[in-house]
C-alpha cells in the first residue's frame, strides 16, 4: 500500500547516503536554495491494478541548480539516476523504483529573484 511519506523519508536516507552532496528535501519547499533535489508531489497513482496490494506511483525528483550551472545540474541528474538504479527497490522500502524518463527543465526566478535551473527526473514506483 502507497504510503508517501514512508516512501519520501526512505528516499531521502537513500539519496543523503549516496553522497550527493546536496541537501534532499522530502516536500516541496516554501524556498530553495541551490544546488538540492525535491522530493515533488505524486502526479499520477493506480491502486490494485497489476495485482491486489501493489500500487503504482508516478512521482519525480526535483533537480534545483543555479541558471549558470546547467552541466552541474546535469551530472546532479545523472548520479541521481545512477544512485536510484544502484537498488531499485530503495533499500527495501518499495517493490520498485525506476527513473523512467526526465522533464519541465526550464529556467525559474524564485523568491528574491534567485535565478534557478529546474527539471525532473520521474520515477515509477510500485509497492
Amino acid at each position: 500500500m502507497w504510503d508517501r511519506e514512508a516512501f519520501a523519508e526512505a528516499l531521502v536516507a537513500f539519496l543523503e547516503a549516496a553522497a550527493l552532496g546536496v541537501k534532499v528535501h522530502p516536500y516541496p519547499p516554501e524556498l530553495l536554495n541551490p544546488p538540492c533535489l525535491v522530493i515533488a508531489r505524486v502526479t499520477a497513482g493506480s491502486y490494485s491494478l497489476n495485482r491486489f496490494g501493489v500500487d503504482t506511483i508516478e512521482l519525480a525528483i526535483g533537480i534545483v541548480h543555479g541558471l549558470e550551472a546547467e552541466w552541474q545540474a546535469e551530472r546532479l541528474k545523472n548520479a541521481t539516476r545512477t544512485a536510484v538504479m544502484a537498488d531499485h527497490t530503495i533499500g527495501g522500502a518499495v517493490a520498485s523504483c525506476l527513473v523512467t524518463g526526465e522533464r519541465n527543465w526550464r529556467n525559474y526566478t524564485g523568491a528574491g529573484g534567485i535565478q534557478l535551473f529546474t527539471g525532473e527526473l520521474v520515477l515509477a514506483v510500485q509497492t
